[in-house]
């Protein structure tokens, strides 16, 4: 849980925003983001990194100079990751099938673990069940497929305007984003945010009751 988020932005790069974030543990958490055409950011070594942030955050104000130079003295802590979805038209190839992110990239939705997770139970009890029947593991594909196709696809569908939200380009953009998350950290809204911005449990799917499974709950 976010008990606290506050935002910046550069003067000189519109879409460049900083935050910083209070999680439940007490850890100060600081974010810096900005959008451009892919580059190749991440693959650059730390100081290019550095460079690059302090060249787009120029005049940022806030606490951005502070979150730079925290960045500069523990490096270790720098982790650089590009925001982006990966969408197939299929999860699967002859006898290989994608999984996770490499099938279904969510972006910033907050639901990779979650489909990870699911779609890890689904693609190894599908498995086994052409295993068991004596099926080609394309037939345990396209049932895997077929489960989780309508759920992945909701929860890839980010919200309208999503992205420039997170990157506004005006001072009331900022306060519009600040606002939100301290809407989004106040119990009585969160719920309420988490069903607007989280897939529909309409789409939630079945999950089968595979035999593994079945086998160890009577073992157990």
């Amino acid at each position: 849980m976010v008990h606290r988020g506050v935002v910046g932005q550069s003067l000189l790069d519109p879409d460049a925003t900083s935050a910083a974030a209070l999680d439940r543990l007490g850890t100060i958490r600081a974010t810096l983001t900005f959008a451009c055409e892919p580059f190749g950011f991440e693959r650059l070594d730390t100081d290019a990194q550095l460079t690059v942030l302090r060249e787009r955050f120029e005049g940022a104000g806030w606490q951005t100079e502070r979150v730079l130079d925290g960045f500069a003295q523990h490096p270790e802590e720098l982790y650089a990751q590009r925001f982006a979805q990966i969408v197939l038209p299929t999860w699967s190839e002859g006898r290989v099938a994608f999984l996770g992110d490499a099938a279904w990239g969510s972006g910033p939705t907050g639901m990779g673990t979650t489909l990870a997770l699911v779609g890890a139970h689904v693609l190894a009890g599908e498995l086994d069940r052409s295993v068991s029947l004596g099926e080609s593991p394309r037939r345990a594909f396209e049932r895997y497929e077929r489960l989780l196709r309508e759920y992945v696809d909701d929860a890839q569908t980010l919200p309208p305007g999503g992205g420039r939200l997170m990157h506004p380009s005006t001072r009331a953009g900022v306060r519009v984003l600040n606002t939100i998350a301290r809407l989004a950290a106040s119990r009585p809204l969160s719920s309420v945010l988490q069903r607007r911005l989280l897939p529909s449990r309409d789409r939630e799917p079945e999950l089968p009751e595979y035999a593994p499974l079945q086998r160890q709950r009577r073992a157990a």
